[in-house]
C-alpha cells in the first residue's frame, strides 16, 4: 500500500509536552532551564532574534507556542551566541535510551502523522542521492 505524500508544514507548532516512555518532558521547561545554565539572558536573545523580550519570556514559560521552524531558529540563535547550546538542548530532550519502535509506540496520532510527514520530507529532500533507496 502506498501512503499519499503530505508536504512538511514548518508551522506546526511545538508540542509544550511529550510523553515519552511515561515520563513527561516540558520542551519550554528544558529550553528556560538550559538558557539559564547557558547564562543567555532573555534580553540577548530577544536582540538576536528581533523578538520582544515579552515574547522570549512567554516561550521560556510555555505561554505561548512557536512553531517548530521558529523553536529551531532560536535554538539556533543561543548557539550562535554560545556554542554548545543547541547539542546541549537537544540531548538533553532524550536522556534515556530507547528504540525507535519504543519511541514510535508511545506517539500519538498526531505526533505519528508529524513524524511520518517529517520523514517523506527528509527522503523527498536528501534520498535523490541515496543509492540504497534506488536498490529496494
Amino acid at each position: 500500500m502506498l501512503l499519499r505524500e503530505q508536504p512538511f508544514n514548518p508551522h506546526i507548532k511545538v508540542y509544550s509536552r511529550l510523553s515519552l516512555l511515561g515520563k513527561k518532558m516540558d520542551f519550554s521547561e528544558i529550553f528556560n532551564q538550559k538558557l539559564k545554565h547557558w547564562r543567555i539572558s532573555g534580553r540577548a536573545l530577544a536582540v538576536a532574534s528581533g523578538r520582544s523580550e515579552t515574547n522570549i519570556s512567554q516561550i521560556r514559560n510555555g505561554v505561548v507556542s512557536p512553531s517548530i521552524s521558529d523553536f529551531q531558529e532560536l535554538i539556533r540563535i543561543c548557539d550562535d551566541l554560545k556554542p554548545g547550546f543547541a547539542s546541549d538542548y537537544y540531548s538533553s530532550l532524550s536522556p534515556v535510551a530507547f528504540s525507535p519502535e519504543q519511541f514510535i509506540t508511545h506517539l500519538d496520532s498526531s505526533q505519528l502523522a508529524s513524524l511520518m510527514s517529517a520523514i517523506g520530507q527528509r527522503i523527498k529532500d536528501y534520498g535523490r542521492d541515496a543509492q540504497f533507496l534506488k536498490a529496494s
